[in-house]
């Protein structure tokens, strides 16, 4: 494949900016500027984001697919910062208490 013709600087409505590589009358590959890849795809990961998937804890919208169980804090699913710092050290906190009351 030889490359005929380089075209800098296209811009499209999505805020796309980078190269266009034509080999003749063929478009060979588009390639974007890091920062507009990196816009890319994080609409398109917000887009794969369902409205309902909310944190039941924080109300910020979850990340992840499936969430996490929010169980013992909150009934619901809950995004991973919420797992992380208040749903986890709170079945810790009662591991600890059912070992406690257990001896």
């Amino acid at each position: 494949m030889k490359i005929i013709g380089i075209f800098a600087g296209f811009h499209n409505p999505t805020g796309d900016h980078g190269w266009q590589l034509w080999d003749g009358s063929n478009l060979v590959g588009i390639y974007r500027t890091r920062r507009a890849a990196r816009a890319a795809r994080a609409a398109r990961a917000e887009a794969h984001v369902s409205p309902k998937m909310r944190c039941c804890i924080c109300d910020e919208i979850i990340r992840d697919p499936y969430g996490f169980n929010a169980q013992p804090v909150a009934d619901g699913r809950c995004c991973e910062s919420c797992d992380n710092g208040l749903v986890i050290p709170e079945r810790f906190k009662q591991i600890f208490r059912n070992r406690e009351a257990a001896s």
